[in-house]
C-alpha cells in the first residue's frame, strides 16, 4: 500500500523538476533574447549612421536614431509618424521611385549614392543602403545612410589640385624646353662666331701677303 503513494510522490517531484528545469531555460533564454535586444538597441542609436524603419507601402516613419537627427536634422518627435516624401528627404523624386521599385522585388540596396535634403534645405551626399523585413504580416524597411558630403568635396578638391599641377608641370616642361632650345641656338652661335673668327684670322695672313 504505501508503494502507491511512494510512486505518485516521485511522478510529482519529477513533473515540478523538469517545470523548474523549463522555467530555468526559458528565463535564461529570456536574459539571452534580452541581452541581444540591449546591445542591438544600443547599436541602433549610437550607430553615426542616419538609420530608419519604414513602412514599404507608403514610407511611413516606425522608428529613427540619434544618427538621423544629426544628418537630416529632424528629431525622432518630427520624424516618427510621418513618410519620408512628407520630409522629402531624397532631393530627386526618380530616386525613390528606383528604391521602392527595387525594394518591392526583394532586392537590396548596397552603398548607393543618392543625395538628400535635410531640414534647413541644404543638401548633402549620402550612401544608402536598404534591405526589406516583415513585421506583423507588412513590408518594412531598414535603411541607413552615410554622409559623405565633405568626403566628396575633399575628393574634388584634390582632384582640382591635381589637375592643377600636372597644368603646373606641363608649363614647367614648356619652359625648360624652350630654354633648352634657346641655349642650343646661343651655342650654336657661337660656334659659328667661333668659326668665322678663325676664317677671318687665316685670311688675314695670305691678304697681307697679298
Amino acid at each position: 500500500p504505501w508503494r502507491e503513494p511512494l510512486l505518485l510522490g516521485l511522478q510529482v517531484l519529477l513533473i515540478l523538476l523538469a517545470f523548474g528545469l523549463v522555467l530555468m531555460v526559458n528565463q535564461r533564454l529570456l536574459n539571452e533574447v534580452a541581452l541581444d535586444e540591449e546591445k542591438y538597441a544600443k547599436a541602433f542609436r549610437l550607430s553615426p549612421y542616419a538609420i530608419t524603419l519604414t513602412r514599404l507601402a507608403d514610407g511611413k516613419i516606425l522608428e529613427v536614431n540619434d544618427g538621423f537627427q544629426a544628418i537630416t536634422g529632424y528629431t525622432q518627435t518630427e520624424s516618427i509618424g510621418r513618410t519620408t516624401q512628407e520630409l522629402q528627404l531624397l532631393v530627386n523624386a526618380e530616386d525613390r521611385i528606383e528604391v521602392i521599385s527595387e525594394l518591392a522585388k526583394g532586392q537590396s540596396i548596397r552603398s548607393r549614392e543618392y543625395h538628400f535634403r535635410r531640414k534647413n534645405g541644404a543638401i548633402i551626399t549620402g550612401l544608402m543602403s536598404s534591405d526589406g523585413l516583415m513585421l506583423d504580416g507588412q513590408p518594412w524597411v531598414l535603411s541607413s545612410i552615410e554622409d559623405v558630403t565633405e568626403k566628396k568635396k575633399s575628393e574634388k578638391a584634390i582632384q582640382a589640385y591635381s589637375e592643377h599641377l600636372e597644368e603646373m608641370v606641363a608649363e614647367r616642361t614648356r619652359e625648360l624646353q624652350y630654354s633648352q632650345e634657346k641655349l642650343a641656338r646661343h651655342e650654336r652661335l657661337a660656334v659659328l662666331g667661333q668659326l668665322a673668327g678663325s676664317v677671318g684670322h687665316e685670311l688675314r695672313g695670305p691678304l697681307g701677303v697679298m
